[in-house]
């Protein structure tokens, strides 16, 4: 996949993935994520270059460890946010 179509699918700007590329510079936890996901390739592999590319899944992961992986992921303020959105969800009534 070139930049271009990587800066499409991901949503970061071209010059910034060409940036990463060509060890420039390093992404941020969040877009590290948003990377591996588009090239389905494990994010571990990504940052180390070690054991497999190969994303089986969401890497044998519960939902319960990916949304905690995913929420440690973020900056202080957006788990703020998280946690404020997840409250409101909560308290909500049920429907159904």
């Amino acid at each position: 996949m070139n930049d271009a179509e990587l800066s499409r699918r991901s949503g970061l700007p071209r010059n910034t993935i060409s940036r990463y590329r060509n060890a420039e510079s390093l992404p941020e936890a969040r877009h590290l994520f948003t990377v591996a996901r588009v090239l389905d390739v494990d994010a571990e592999w990504l940052i180390t270059g070690e054991g497999s590319a190969t994303r089986v899944g969401n890497g044998g992961a519960t939902d319960e460890e990916q949304l905690v992986n995913l929420f440690n992921a973020l900056d202080d303020e957006a788990q703020q946010f998280m946690l404020q959105t997840a409250t409101l969800l909560w308290s909500r009534p049920a429907r159904g």
